[in-house]
């Protein structure tokens, strides 16, 4: 009998544990996507600001898709930037949350011509013509609702978009409303940061939030067990970020990753030298 008892907890322990981790099943919408390299923030550098329509138009003319970060403007509209304020890109000390959009069109990237573009902006100059990949960025409830604006943008949007987040709580809000658009869970091996959240997500354990498609994943962070151990079971769809060099778009690849998320070189130029 004590053995049985012990049995029945070790077959509801694995079930439970395939609830928490199992990403979704339906994967098949994420694999057009899988043979295209993504700009990480646009083809940018070489004078030309991340995150700027400029390089969005360089990586859709150049057949990349890219990845990019939209957050809210105190006036409601999606808009294209990485952090929470614009110091580091624009040495200015103001918060995002706290300006216009048409305020943030204003600033200089980088000491470029570019400012902070809309999303909408964004979607006229690629049009289209390569696959776009969001990340959103509401890790909590002072960053503003992205999900609701963002969603509306898109619901009349042609071009191919995929989401993606660190915040499962986002992506599920995402599954609900848009189960037609492919998403995916950006995570890491959290070594220098502590508390309940951080170890739940490295661990996947609220998967069953986000039923991710795809998750996007630290390339140098593959020999973390949890993720050695979702791959192993579920086989996911997996992006490399960030890729920097062609030497590291090798090591990903044999690591078994199926994109990659790369700045600092050309992926296809690399192919073609082969």
């Amino acid at each position: 009998m004590p053995f049985l008892i012990l049995a029945y907890v070790a077959v509801a322990l694995i079930a439970l544990g395939v609830f928490l981790t199992a990403p979704s099943m339906r994967r098949r919408a994420v694999r057009p996507f899988l043979s295209v390299p993504f700009a990480h923030r646009g083809l940018h550098g070489d004078g030309v600001a991340e995150n700027s329509l400029t390089a969005f138009r360089r990586a859709a003319d150049m057949g990349y898709g890219m990845e990019l970060d939209v957050r809210v403007s105190r006036d409601g509209e999606v808009v294209v930037l990485h952090d929470p304020t614009l110091a580091r890109v624009a040495g200015d000390e103001r918060a995002v949350r706290d300006m216009t959009a048409e305020e943030l069109s204003r600033v200089s990237l980088g000491g470029t011509a570019d400012g902070v573009p809309r999303l909408c902006d964004v979607l006229r100059v690629v049009d289209g013509r390569t696959p776009i990949l969001i990340e959103i960025k509401e890790e909590s409830a002072s960053d503003g609702d992205v999900v609701t604006p963002l969603l509306s943008l898109l619901s009349s949007y042609k071009g191919p978009i995929l989401i993606e987040s660190f915040n499962p709580l986002v992506l599920g809000r995402v599954r609900r409303r848009a189960p037609h658009i492919v998403r995916g869970l950006l995570c890491d091996w959290y070594k220098d940061r502590r508390g309940l959240r951080y170890r739940l997500l490295e661990r996947f354990l609220l998967n069953f939030i986000a039923r991710p498609q795809f998750i996007a994943y630290c390339h140098t962070a593959v020999h973390f067990l949890p993720f050695r151990m979702l791959c192993a079971l579920y086989r996911p769809s997996l992006f490399a970020w960030t890729v920097r060099s062609p030497e590291e778009e090798r090591t990903a690849r044999a690591a078994g990753f199926d994109a990659v998320i790369f700045e600092h070189y050309r992926p296809k130029d690399e192919k073609e030298t082969v």
